[in-house]
């Protein structure tokens, strides 16, 4: 299937999804899942984009994801354009509704403790781990 028909898709999917219910819901029910599957004392981690918080990284990093993802896309093939003009309001919607702290408790409350998380590259990545109870 083509990158474009895939983005267009999901961005149809997600028109028709009552987005913040929808996202609480499936975020909270995969971190459920996560600590159901993991035996206990076991590590879950994760690897996401973020958005940096400090002005000077967050410009750049707009930058980049704006204009420069989508014309890396064109260089490869005209939908991987629209997976690049995708990929930077993606990321900037899911932050926007899960800011750090909130997603932290996310996890808690889906049974993980000792749970840290850390920016990587000025905020441009988010790993977060924890145990599960």
């Amino acid at each position: 299937m083509k990158a474009a028909k895939l983005v267009k898709d999901y961005e149809q999917k997600l028109q028709r999804e009552p987005g913040n219910v929808v996202t609480r819901l499936k975020l909270a029910a995969t971190l459920r899942e996560l600590a159901r599957v993991v035996r206990p004392g076991g590590t879950i981690a994760s690897l996401e984009f973020g958005v940096p918080p400090a002005p000077v990284p967050q410009g750049l990093w707009r930058a980049y994801v704006d204009v420069g993802l989508p014309l890396a896309g064109r260089l490869i093939a005209p939908g991987w354009a629209q997976v690049g003009r995708f990929l930077g309001s993606s990321i900037r919607e899911f932050y926007e509704r899960w800011p750090l702290e909130r997603l932290l408790a996310a996890w808690n409350d889906a049974g993980i403790r000792e749970i840290r998380g850390r920016r990587l590259s000025f905020g441009g990545g988010v790993v977060i781990w924890g145990r599960r109870e």
